[in-house]
């Protein structure tokens, strides 16, 4: 007889659970082929509405156009209906007849609902793969006081999803957090985390995305914490920072903070476009980046740039009327540089025209440029931007290499050797100058055509008449191949002292490439770097002895195979195959084999995710900005258009939720919910409950099917820029591929090898330390004998009298001290910087104990250390408009001046006379008090300032203002001596502010100088009236109005 307790035991187990949900969420259609949908019930909304729901989202449209989409839907509404209503003009109209017809679900509410439940579904999917996640790396940044987290897991396990794989990469988004500060960012990753980790169940509240029953896991939010061991973020001081803190405190386990390739690599170029720049006698101004450069006017003027688009030739396959100039871009001064350069002279026929002009100040700026771009030095100074432009160019590739959302880091290593020997073997050797699709080459070219300009000067004072004709010279023989190849080495030199600052050669990164399965590496130049990744992992065992071997039968062989069967695949996808295929018996003979390899798959060398997801939520934030979208509401938009069941894509399909047209034929519905969809109806049965209504019924529709138009086919032009673009890529590959590329790794091994040798002589002996003569388990043995790496001077010269590189060399003649001109005084200052730079950052390198996250060293040489956590203050989830929304919690209030305190009052509001702990400012009159200190107070902290019968009711009367944080805001003011005198406590108060550390708003006293770094964000403060105030001038009234902006409701 079986007893009772078995069938309870059964009842409570996981595979009952998945098989009763399974039961529930099976789609119901009415048999004979009449219905529109399937579905789980016809309580939720239908199928086809969260297809719209979807396609809202997915168009960034706001929840107050969901009326809107719902118009312009055909609607299963019979044809005779909508023959008799005549008077359909308008949105509400059409609200208040579905009403009468007691359809529903056109409510903004009930949108909000569907996009809550499909990224609850997808958030669920993100869960299941942290429950069987082995390694994790988190990538963030920080952006208008908004924290974007995201993350790459590596899991293995994963039984019974039909998304993805038992075993793979994940990428998924953490979540969002806002208004912390810059200096809580720490605080602000944490948070996120364990939003993350929180298991949402039960009915919602009336936020609608919050629940009572709402819980943190706390298993899940320990595993996070125990997977999380590599964090990538930009160069920003407060993201290092934070990061540097969480590996000292709540995160033990995170051992590698990493900044930003891509952003590591801008950082090489704008700093040598604007050290070359002064070397070209500031041409590259003229051209591109400065004021009034050709390519900001034709940006800002219409009249200009239809006159530049009338004088082209066809240089391209259309004619262009600017250049597309953008300082935000990372090819932001490079690609308008080559369209300059490629068409020279439709530039310098611009200029002419201009100049003949009757607009005094065009034509004076053209002549400007003319005399600029002519004359004695001139040509030497285009050739150098030439030369910048395919040095950009040969930057370009690296950098787009580093810029992508599939970051690899196994191939990080080979791409910074190849892109150091492109530009050795172009600019070093002197190979740019026999290249003849280079910029170079064709820049010397057009300027001999040209030779001679002649454009109309200006009259004198009192002329009359025709305007004189100038004639300008661009083209001199002063310029020889010795004097360019001197120049070429300069930039060389340069980018060489950049590049090795930012990207050392024994950065840690560079030593995954031993799993780079298409580098030329020898099997001893992996051992070494091998070493490198286990002394840093602090992982030794007996060795293997036959892992390794390119012929043999380990895991090397066996990626290998994978990375050419069927197809050239790249190394991390053939190592993730290959990790798949292993039985658990033969990773438990391979534990540390195994381990590394996963890290290094799940290693994050970018934030290109974050940067184009930060840009999902701008573009969804200033379509919504005044309907007030909460955090929330945010952060599940973001993460349907980012993210799906299997994984980061391009975005969440509306087709998602529908299974195919065939598949829906087949069963006679229009619309059958794929698995994804009854998830999602299953999730809004959960949080908002069911409810029949007449619009969930499933009815018979009317087929109505648009025919799709053909679009006009486009066929490729030899003048598109894309196309010469590609030329003068190809025209640099074919220079370089005559060099040979063979051991680009062995500086890096050597640098590898020598850090680890370092590490080991300053190691304490008490501390448990890797043994060099041992590999971990799962590798073989490694040569003992290791060569030493060489200085950076060396470098730059060693690496081109190697033999194996086979150059043809043209050495540059040292010059004396005495010899050197400006230029290269110039060179030598940033040369001996960038060392100064990249030997403090070996000096943290070595001085870390292995394990352990070194301190981060900033490009300017400043170094950032972990930081104590400062005591969490008890603050809302989500900022809200009014303190009485916190339901509980305790509200510490300030007595303000004519303020009494109440006689009854809730037990919520205590008295406090710290403006530290100080949530609500209580005055006698708010309207009186808001130009006073206190109010200047309550603007600055972010602070509610409310009056006597608001604390009284608990909220149900009187008044009450709630103010962003002020300090949070970037600003630049300048307070005169005037108004300190007129208003000397307002000037204390925000001079004793506006020295905060991490304050954006910065404070200074005196006046706005005359160019200020940020113009359009500095403002001076002055006592007058508005009527007497210049631009960028405020009186007491306009700064509190800058700085009192209202928290939204």
């Amino acid at each position: 007889m079986m007893s009772t307790a078995a069938f309870n035991l059964h009842a409570k187990s996981k595979g009952h659970q998945q098989s009763l949900q399974l039961l529930t969420s099976a789609d119901t259609a009415p048999e004979g082929g009449n219905a529109i949908a399937t579905g789980i019930s016809q309580g939720v909304p239908r199928i086809d509405k969260f297809r719209l729901a979807a396609t809202v989202v997915g168009r960034r449209d706001t929840f107050k156009e969901w009326l809107s989409n719902c118009c312009c839907h055909r609607w299963h509404v019979s044809c005779c209906v909508l023959r008799s209503c005549k008077n359909l003009i308008c949105c509400e109209d059409f609200k208040a007849y579905m009403e009468c017809l007691g359809q529903g679900d056109f409510s903004e509410r009930v949108c909000k609902q569907m996009v809550t439940s499909m990224a609850h579904v997808v958030h669920e999917q993100d869960l299941c793969v942290l429950e069987k996640a082995e390694h994790c790396c988190l990538a963030l940044d920080e952006r208008d006081s908004c924290v974007l987290v995201a993350a790459r897991f590596y899991y293995s396990g994963l039984k019974r999803n039909k998304w993805l794989p038992q075993s793979g990469l994940y990428d998924c988004l953490i979540g969002i957090v806002r208004d912390h500060g810059p200096e809580n960012v720490a605080q602000a990753i944490m948070e996120t985390l364990k939003k993350f980790c929180t298991r949402r169940r039960g009915r919602r509240d009336s936020s609608g995305t919050c629940g009572p029953d709402d819980a943190l896991d706390e298993e899940l939010f320990k595993k996070m914490k125990d997977v999380t061991s590599v964090a990538v973020a930009d160069g920003g001081p407060a993201e290092q920072q934070a990061l540097q803190t969480l590996a000292s405190s709540d995160l033990p386990e995170l051992k590698f903070v990493v900044r930003d390739r891509a952003h590591r690599m801008r950082a090489v170029q704008k700093h040598t476009w604007s050290t070359i720049s002064k070397m070209c006698d500031g041409l590259l101004d003229v051209f591109v980046t400065g004021d009034g450069s050709i390519a900001r006017v034709l940006e800002s003027s219409r009249k200009l740039s239809l006159i530049f688009e009338q004088v082209q030739a066809g240089e391209f396959a259309r004619n262009l009327r600017n250049f597309a100039f953008a300082l935000q871009r990372f090819d932001s001064a490079s690609l308008p540089l080559f369209k300059i350069l490629k068409m020279l002279p439709c530039v310098f026929r611009f200029l002419v025209k201009v100049a003949a002009l009757d607009d005094a100040e065009d034509a004076s700026w053209a002549r400007d440029k003319i005399v600029r771009l002519s004359g004695d030095g001139a040509y030497r100074n285009i050739l150098r931007c030439a030369t910048v432009s395919d040095c950009m160019a040969t930057c370009q590739r690296f950098l787009r290499l580093c810029d992508k959302a599939d970051n690899d880091a196994l191939c990080s290593g080979r791409e910074a050797a190849e892109v150091m020997h492109n530009m050795g073997h172009l600019f070093k050797d002197g190979a740019l100058l026999h290249a003849a699709g280079s910029m170079t080459v064709e820049a010397m070219a057009v300027l001999r055509s040209v030779n001679v300009v002649r454009y109309q000067g200006a009259r004198s004072a009192g002329q009359r008449g025709a305007k004189p004709e100038h004639v300008a010279y661009v083209w001199r023989e002063d310029t020889t191949e010795a004097s360019l190849k001197k120049d070429m080495g300069r930039i060389y030199k340069v980018m060489t002292a950049y590049f090795h600052q930012n990207f050392p050669h024994w950065e840690y990164m560079n030593s995954l490439a031993c799993f780079d399965l298409h580098s030329t590496l020898t099997m001893a130049q992996r051992h070494d770097l091998v070493l490198r990744v286990a002394h840093q992992k602090q992982l030794a065992g007996k060795p293997s002895s036959d892992e390794e071997s390119e012929g043999g039968h380990g895991l090397f062989a066996r990626a290998l195979w994978h990375a050419k069967n069927p197809s050239k695949q790249s190394s991390k996808t053939a190592w993730v195959r290959t990790l798949a295929e292993l039985r658990k018996s033969q990773v438990a003979s391979r534990p540390d084999a195994v381990k590394i390899i996963a890290h290094s798959v799940a290693y994050m060398t970018s934030t290109c995710n974050v940067e184009r997801w930060l840009h999902q939520l701008a573009l969804s934030e200033h379509k919504s900005r005044a309907h007030h979208l909460s955090v929330y509401r945010l952060e599940d938009a973001v993460k349907l258009n980012v993210q799906c069941m299997g994984g980061t894509r391009t975005g969440m399909q509306a087709d998602d939720l529908t299974t195919t047209p065939g598949e829906a034929l087949a069963r006679g519905v229009q619309w059958q919910a794929s698995d994804f969809g009854l998830r999602c109806q299953t999730a809004y049965r959960e949080f908002y409950g069911e409810r029949v209504l007449p619009a969930r019924g499933i009815l018979t529709p009317e087929a109505r099917s648009n025919k799709p138009r053909l679009a006009a086919l486009r066929s490729s032009s030899e003048k598109s820029l894309k196309s010469q673009i590609a030329a003068h890529s190809a025209a640099l590959d074919t220079s370089t591929s005559t060099s040979c590329k063979k051991n680009l790794m062995k500086e890096f091994v050597a640098a590898a090898t020598e850090l680890v040798s370092s590490k080991d002589a300053n190691a304490v002996p008490e501390e448990k330390a890797v043994d060099n003569g041992k590999a971990p388990s799962g590798f073989a043995a490694w040569p003992e004998d290791s060569k030493p790496i060489m200085s950076l001077a060396d470098k730059s010269s060693g690496s081109s009298s190697s033999g194996s590189h086979k150059r043809k060399k043209t050495p540059v003649p040292e010059m004396s001290e005495a010899g050197k001109d400006e230029e290269d005084i110039i060179v030598d200052k940033v040369v001996a910087t960038q060392a100064e730079v990249a030997r403090k950052k070996r000096a943290v390198e070595v001085g870390a104990k292995p394990g352990t996250v070194p301190a981060y060293v900033h490009p300017t040489g400043a170094v950032f250390g972990p930081v104590k956590l400062a005591e969490k203050r008890q603050q809302p989830e989500r900022a809200s408009s009014s303190p009485m929304e916190t339901p509980g919690g305790i509200i510490m209030v300030r007595i303000g001046p004519g303020a009494v305190w109440p006689d009854s009052t809730s037990s919520r509001f205590r008295i406090t006379q710290d403006w530290a702990a100080t949530s609500v400012l209580m005055v006698d009159n708010v309207n009186a008090r808001l130009q006073s200190v206190d109010g200047l107070m309550c603007r600055l902290h972010g602070l509610s300032i409310c009056d006597n019968a608001y604390i009284a009711t608990s909220g149900r009367k009187g008044s009450c203002l709630t103010f962003v944080k002020a300090l949070d805001f970037t600003y630049h003011v300048y307070l005169s001596e005037q108004f300190l005198a007129e208003c000397p406590r307002h000037g204390e108060v925000l001079l004793g502010h506006g020295h905060f550390e991490n304050c954006k708003l910065r404070v200074y006293r005196g006046s706005k100088p005359e160019k200020p770094n940020h113009p359009r964000l500095t403002y001076e403060v002055r006592p007058e009236t508005v009527d007497n105030l210049a631009s960028n001038h405020l009186n007491l009234d306009g700064l509190l109005m800058k700085l009192g902006v209202l928290r939204p409701e």
